[in-house]
């Protein structure tokens, strides 16, 4: 197969790692990503900032462990079988979708119902579709080549805040 993932060979493996990794992704993004764009807003100060950080940091660090428990059971399933843009596009849709489920949980903090819900989740939506986008792939490879995905781990946390950043820079300029 031209352009396959056939030169990786499935590791299913642990859980454990992944779970551990996306957790840590999941919370950085959680809380770095709206925290920064807070603070290029100037909305940081509002009073139900805090509660929407909190609520952000746990829904990512809960939903990412759930992301890294299904991981290696869908890497061992597609590794091998799928070219490496299914697993770029995979990563991106999977990402938008976590990233919008987390902002909209955050966004029931502000507001149960309503703007507040949908206006975090569309601006979530692409932060976790690049993060996860890039990561997931990246961290895949390592790991079935038994290399450390630490320096990528490092990249995923340091670029949440500067996610954020991007998307508070988009709302005060528009």
């Amino acid at each position: 197969m031209a352009g396959s993932s056939t030169a990786l060979v499935p590791d299913s493996g642990s859980a454990w790692p992944w779970m551990r990794d996306l957790t840590l992704v999941g919370g950085a993004s959680g809380v770095g990503a709206p925290f920064a764009a807070m603070v290029m807003t100037g909305i940081i100060h509002e009073s139900w900032a805090w509660s929407y950080l909190t609520a952000a940091g746990v829904a990512g660090l809960a939903t990412g462990a759930l992301l890294g428990a299904l991981t290696p059971r869908f890497i061992s399933w597609r590794l091998g079988r799928a070219p490496r843009a299914f697993f770029i596009a995979a990563g991106l849709a999977v990402g938008a979708v976590w990233g919008g489920i987390v902002g909209a949980l955050a966004g029931v903090t502000v507001a149960p119902v309503g703007f507040m819900v949908a206006f975090s989740a569309v601006l979530a939506a692409p932060v976790g579709a690049l993060q996860l986008g890039w990561f997931w792939l990246t961290a895949a490879q390592k790991r079935v080549r038994r290399r450390p995905v630490g320096a990528s781990l490092a990249a995923a946390v340091v670029a949440a805040p500067a996610l954020g950043s991007i998307v508070g820079w988009w709302l005060t300029s528009h």
